[in-house]
């Protein structure tokens, strides 16, 4: 396989990690220690944790779309990268953003949006190829018959 079939997979997994620990960062902001009864209680509170599991799901979504194409060792470098980068990365951004409610949902976005683009990739690419070209592919339930 060319390179390029590794490193838009590889630039995109970096910025899905990028934005899940900005979206961590956004968040752990929100929820003091003396005030999480009640800000849990409101509407903002209900749609944070739906975010929160919605990011989760993105990032575990994300990173095994990305493993199709990049190797386990690189992904590690990469996301290491991007968990040491992201707090350097928030402070680029105003704070009325980061401190606002709009910081979290964006950074949710985002994250689905990425991982929803690797796994695009990943099942795109096995039904391109068949698994004599590429052993990864077999791991889909259904073998290499797309329609």
């Amino acid at each position: 396989m060319p390179l390029i079939n590794y490193l838009v997979p590889l630039a995109l997994l970096v910025a899905l990690v990028l934005a899940a620990s900005l979206y961590g960062l956004a968040v752990s902001g929100h929820f003091p220690r003396r005030q999480k009864g009640t800000a849990f209680a409101s509407a903002f509170g209900a749609i944070i944790l739906g975010s929160v599991a919605l990011t989760i799901a993105a990032l575990a979504g994300g990173i095994m779309g990305a493993l199709h194409f990049v190797p386990w060792y690189a992904a590690i470098i990469g996301g290491g990268f991007a968990l040491l980068f992201a707090p350097l990365v928030l402070r680029g951004f105003s704070d009325r953003f980061v401190d606002g409610r709009s910081a979290p949902l964006a950074f949710a976005a985002i994250s689905a949006g990425l991982a929803l683009l690797l796994i695009w990739l990943a099942v795109s690419h096995r039904c391109a190829v068949g698994p004599e070209v590429h052993d990864q592919t077999t791991d889909f339930p259904g073998g290499s018959n797309c329609r």
